[in-house]
C-alpha cells in the first residue's frame, strides 16, 4: 500500500540493548515499534495485535526465532517476519525459508536492508474481507495474498467488529447485504466504537442502496465498488484509499 501511515513493528531481541537500540532508530522513523526481550510474551503481544512486520532474533533461550516466527504463522498465516542473526544456523534458516521468511538479514545489521524491508512492508497491508459468500472471499483473498496482502475473512458484521474491537487492520473490504447486520451498519457501528478504518464497499446492488451510499459518497475514506469486482481496480483503489 503505497504512502501508507506509519508501520506497526515488533521487534523481539533477548539483548535488551540491541532491542531498544533498533525500537529507537525505528521510532525516529515515525514508526510505531513494540519491543519484547522474551519470546513468549512476544506472542502474547502478536495474539492481541496485527504488526506489519516483525524483526525476531533467532538465538533466544526456550524459544528461538524459527520457533517464535512459525508460532507467529499459525496465528497470522501471511505474517511478515525478518529473522535477525549473528550466528551461522543454518538448518534453522532453512526451515524458515521453506515456510516463506520475509527475510533473513545478518548482524551486525545494516539500516539499508532493514530500511528495504519497510519499504516493502509498506506496500502490503492487513485486509479484512466482510462477505457471507465464501466462494467470492476465498478468491478475492487467493488474488490478494499472491500480492503479499494478508487477509482474513469474517462471514457477518458482527464477526467483523469482534475482530476489529480485537486487532488492527489496515483495509475493509466490506459487502452491504450481510446476514442481520448490514454493511451500514457495521460502518456505524465501526464509527461508534471509534474503530473505523478505510473502507472498499463491493457489492452488487448499488441502485438498492444508492439513497444510503450517497448520504456517505462524500467520505474520503469509503470507496465503493460493483460486483464482479475487476481486479485491477480493486488494487488500484486500494492504493489510492490507503494513501
Amino acid at each position: 500500500m503505497n504512502k501508507m501511515k506509519k508501520l506497526k513493528i515488533l521487534v523481539v531481541d533477548d539483548d535488551q540493548d540491541f532491542a531498544e537500540s533498533l525500537s529507537e532508530i525505528l521510532n525516529n522513523k515515525n514508526h510505531d515499534v513494540s519491543v519484547c526481550f522474551n519470546p513468549h510474551q512476544a506472542l502474547e503481544i502478536f495474539k492481541t495485535r496485527n504488526f506489519d512486520i516483525a524483526f525476531l532474533d533467532v538465538k533466544m533461550p526456550k524459544m528461538n526465532g524459527v520457533e517464535l516466527f512459525l508460532e507467529m504463522k499459525k496465528i497470522q498465516p501471511c505474517a511478515k517476519v525478518v529473522l535477525m542473526t549473528g550466528y551461522s544456523m543454518q538448518s534453522l534458516l532453512d526451515q524458515a525459508r521453506e515456510n516463506n521468511i520475509f527475510g533473513i538479514i545478518s548482524k551486525p545489521l545494516n539500516m539499508q536492508s532493514i530500511s528495504d524491508y519497510l519499504d516493502k512492508a509498506k506496500h502490503t497491508g492487513i485486509v479484512l474481507m466482510v462477505d457471507d459468500d465464501d466462494d467470492f472471499s476465498q478468491s478475492i483473498q487467493e488474488i490478494l495474498e499472491n500480492k503479499n496482502y494478508c487477509v482474513e475473512i469474517a462471514r457477518t458484521g458482527e464477526e467483523a467488529i469482534s475482530i476489529l474491537d480485537k486487532r488492527d487492520f489496515n483495509l475493509l473490504l466490506l459487502d452491504l447485504r450481510l446476514p442481520k447486520m448490514n454493511g451500514f451498519q457495521v460502518i456505524q457501528k465501526l464509527r461508534d466504537n471509534e474503530k473505523f478504518l478505510p473502507t472498499i464497499i463491493l457489492s452488487a446492488y448499488r441502485i438498492k442502496y444508492e439513497k444510503s451510499l450517497n448520504s456517505i459518497s462524500s467520505d474520503k475514506q469509503i470507496m465503493f465498488m460493483n460486483k464482479p469486482i475487476d481486479m485491477t481496480e480493486l488494487i488500484d483503489k486500494i492504493g489510492i484509499i490507503s494513501t
